[in-house]
Parts: C-alpha cells; sequence; structure tokens
C-alpha cells in the first residue's frame, strides 16, 4: 500500500512519501455503504471523522461533519470549493477517492483549511485506444424503523388506566376513586363489536423500499478521455398513503483532450436534480400524535374513511394528516449545475513544472410549494 497514490493538496503523492497527517478511501470502500447520502456512506471509513446522521426522512439530508471535533470542514471537489449539500447529493459512482487533509496537511487551503479539509476527486475516462467500457448498475432495498414503541390494545388500555387510578393514593386516601372503565366499555371489545385503533399501523408502513440506478460510460483515445455518469434514485417514505417520498436524478461528464504535446484541456459539467414531498404536518408531529392517541378512540366514525375523527388529543387526526389531498403538502424542487473548463500546460526546461488555469461556474435554482 505504500505505493498507492493519495490526493493531497498540492496535487499527488505516494504513501511512501507522505509526511502529513491524510486519509483516503476509494471508490470501492465507500460504495460498499448504500445509503442516498454521500456523507453517511463515509461514517466509521476515515480516521479522525466524525459523522452523525440527524435525520432519515427522504430528502432530509441532515448529517454532521466534522475531523477530529473541530466543526465542518472546507470540502473541494475537483479542485474546487463547494458546500456539504452538493457534496451529499452526489452520486457515490461517480466519486474516485475522498481524501481527508488534518492538521498542518491542510494549510495550502489558507484560514478556510482550520477544520480541516476533504478532498474529493471524481472519475475521469481511461486511456485506451478508442475502446470504451459501459456498465450498469442497480441496488434496490428496503428501509424499516427501529425501536418503535408499541402501544397496547384497547382491553390491556382500560385495565391500565383503572389500575392507575387505584393506585394514586393522593386522589385515593380520603376516598376510593371510581374505576374509569368498567364491564359495559370492555365487553363490546370482548365480543369483537369494536375493535382497537392502532394508529401507528395504520399510519406507518413496516417497511419502504428505495432504489437506485446507474449507467456509466468510460473510455477514450490518445487524444480524448472521457468519464459520464448518470444515475435515478427514489427513494419512499413510511407513509401508508405514499405522499411521503424522494428522488434525484445526477449526471456528470468529464473529458479530457490532449490538444497539443504540453497543452491539456478539461471540460467538467455535474449536477442533480431532485423532489422531495411530504405532507403538511411535519412527519415528528405525526409520530408523536400516533403514539399519543388512546386504542379506544376510534380512527374514523363508523369505521367510515370518508368521515375522519377529530375528537381525539388537539383535534388532530394523525392518519389523516398523512394524506396531503386532505391537509396539504409541501414540495421542495433543487435544481444545481456546475461547469468547469480548464487548461494545463507543461513548461518546458523544468521537469515537473505546470501552469494551470480553471473557469468555473455555479448555477443554483430551488422551488418551494407550501400549501394548506
Amino acid at each position: 500500500v505504500l505505493d498507492e497514490v493519495v490526493v493531497v493538496g498540492s496535487g499527488t503523492q505516494k504513501k511512501v512519501a507522505l509526511t502529513g497527517a491524510v486519509s483516503s478511501i476509494t471508490n470501492k470502500e465507500i460504495t460498499v455503504t448504500k445509503n442516498e447520502n454521500v456523507v453517511n456512506m463515509l461514517t466509521g471509513k476515515l480516521p479522525g471523522v466524525r459523522i452523525s446522521q440527524q435525520s432519515s426522512q427522504p430528502g432530509a439530508f441532515e448529517s454532521n461533519i466534522d475531523i477530529r471535533g473541530m466543526g465542518e470542514p472546507l470540502i473541494v471537489i475537483d479542485g474546487i470549493p463547494r458546500d456539504k449539500d452538493f457534496l451529499s447529493r452526489m452520486d457515490a459512482t461517480e466519486i474516485e477517492s475522498v481524501s481527508v487533509l488534518k492538521d498542518a496537511a491542510a494549510a495550502v487551503y489558507g484560514v478556510r483549511s482550520a477544520n480541516g479539509v476533504l478532498l474529493v476527486t471524481t472519475k475521469r475516462g481511461t486511456a485506451g485506444e478508442n475502446k470504451f467500457d459501459i456498465s450498469y448498475s442497480l441496488n434496490n432495498g428496503w428501509q424499516q424503523f427501529l425501536y418503535v414503541p408499541n402501544t397496547v390494545n384497547a382491553l390491556d388500555y382500560m385495565q391500565l388506566k383503572n389500575e392507575q387510578i387505584w393506585r394514586d393514593f393522593n386522589a385515593n386516601y380520603l376516598s376510593r376513586q371510581p374505576a374509569q372503565f368498567g364491564q359495559p366499555d370492555m365487553q363490546p371489545y370482548l365480543e369483537g363489536t369494536r375493535k382497537t385503533s392502532d394508529y401507528v399501523d395504520a399510519a406507518f408502513s413496516k417497511t419502504v423500499p428505495q432504489m437506485q440506478h446507474n449507467l456509466t460510460v468510460n473510455g477514450g483515445s490518445e487524444k480524448v478521455n472521457y468519464f459520464f455518469n448518470l444515475g435515478y434514485m427514489d427513494q419512499e417514505g413510511a407513509y401508508k398513503s405514499g405522499d411521503l417520498n424522494y428522488n434525484r436524478w445526477n449526471f456528470r461528464s468529464n473529458i479530457d483532450a490532449k490538444i497539443t504535446k504540453r497543452l491539456k484541456a478539461q471540460v467538467d459539467i455535474s449536477g442533480y436534480m431532485d423532489e422531495t414531498n411530504q405532507p403538511r404536518t411535519d412527519i415528528w408531529a405525526v409520530y408523536k400524535q400516533a403514539w399519543r392517541q388512546r386504542p379506544t378512540v376510534p380512527i374514523y366514525a363508523n369505521d367510515n374513511p370518508l368521515y375522519p375523527n377529530f375528537d381525539m388529543i388537539d383535534n388532530e387526526n394523525p392518519v389523516v394528516v398523512t394524506k396531503a389531498d386532505l391537509t396539504g403538502y409541501r414540495k421542495f424542487i433543487r435544481r444545481q449545475f456546475n461547469g468547469i473548463i480548464g487548461l494545463e500546460y507543461t513548461i518546458p526546461g523544468i521537469d515537473g513544472l505546470t501552469a494551470k488555469g480553471m473557469y468555473n461556474y455555479d448555477f443554483k435554482y430551488n422551488d418551494n410549494t407550501d400549501y394548506k
């Protein structure tokens, strides 16, 4: 591994000659983990890098990243500083390697590198004799909520409520309080004429699917090398209504051309288009209400879905608010485009000395709709 080449701030170095605090991983190590967020895919793979995922809601790229607890690092992708939002939404297939510069190894980037630097290098075309490779990959998986509290049925609830009243010393030391529920309340559930209301089961699915498609083209000749990638991702949310979801398109085109013996050019185009859909009520509020509702309170009047019951805590039915056509919706659309043009000239007379100039253009567009 000492012969491996590592990307550093001033270019590349072999590990055998590396003296700074630098860690790196390759595409193969990154893509072992499957996640919609590239930042989450780096978790536990780079020494000194701490990553914590704040939410797994579709379209919520809320992950914190720091190096040795020093705060969010400077993120540099193909030589251009970019924000964490763009890195999070990149397609892992287009990444060649990730290097982490710590301490003095990051000093080449100046004051912005005080918290360290995350260097991301994307894939480029492989030189060949007018040959190219086309590859397609599909990842299909399911997500499941862990540690979801189980709610009791209606009979257990009534018995436990009576037990709570019975054992309340402050309310009973003068005179014993009567039970809240008697046999007439329990009898319909014993006979099966009334059913327990399970709000968590009615509102949420136990498992939800997600899938990722990737199409890449890699090739080149003696004069031109190219790498193209097109990716699509679709992630369903936990609502049985299907109104919580996220989808994203990624694209990248990296082209290198040898103009003369000493002059090289690069043209990189990349970006993403994504869309997040969710009902009007925040998901944390839906979970809170679903866990708080009493199993003796019907979800619908006369068990008819056309007549939702709102005679409950906070007058909010946690099953109904998951349906966007009844209570409203939020739609978040994001578009980002990046373009890089670069020229590199090998200076004659001094071996290894080159001059490089780059022009970068970014365009970001958000369109959010909030309908109540």
